[in-house]
């Protein structure tokens, strides 16, 4: 009896472990469609995403982008971190050969306001896996607003 309780937790054992490994989560073929359905569906925010190469960019147009005193606003904030995280998940569970993603936030109601983040895909995993800190992580991603952008 030992025996076949044995053999039956070997066996339902090999079956999970060929069933869990079915292939990435976001195919490579399907990327930049991925990205765009995630950060519709689960943040109602409309972006646009293109590949150059290893690089991903997202595009998202925001009403809302920064104030007077040209600090991002709480709601511009909010969208960011959504698409910054939807990217992140993507990136992080696909096959697709991704170095870099840049997000492009561009006001629409003030078209000379921009603001472009880039970050380095392999640092991404190094944060969460404890390997660098977050101040590390940081420094290493660029962060930079433009107040007369070349384009759209």
């Amino acid at each position: 009896m030992r025996a076949r309780i044995t053999g039956l937790s070997l066996v339902v054992m090999v079956m999970t472990v060929s069933l869990t490994g079915c292939g990435p989560t976001y195919p490579k073929e399907r990327l930049k469609e991925s990205i765009i359905r995630l950060c519709k569906n689960e943040y109602k925010v409309d972006v646009k995403v293109r590949a150059f190469g290893k690089t991903v960019a997202i595009y998202i147009p925001l009403e809302d982008l920064m104030d007077f005193s040209f600090a991002l606003t709480p709601a511009a904030t909010e969208k960011l971190n959504d698409v910054i995280m939807s990217v992140t998940r993507v990136v992080l569970s696909t096959d697709a050969d991704c170095d870099f993603y840049c997000i492009i936030a561009h006001d629409v109601r003030v078209p000379e306001i921009q603001v472009i983040i880039i970050k380095y895909v392999d640092d991404v995993k190094r944060v969460f896996l404890g390997d660098i800190s977050r101040g590390e992580f940081g420094k290493r991603m660029i962060i930079d607003v433009r107040l007369n952008p070349q384009s759209q």
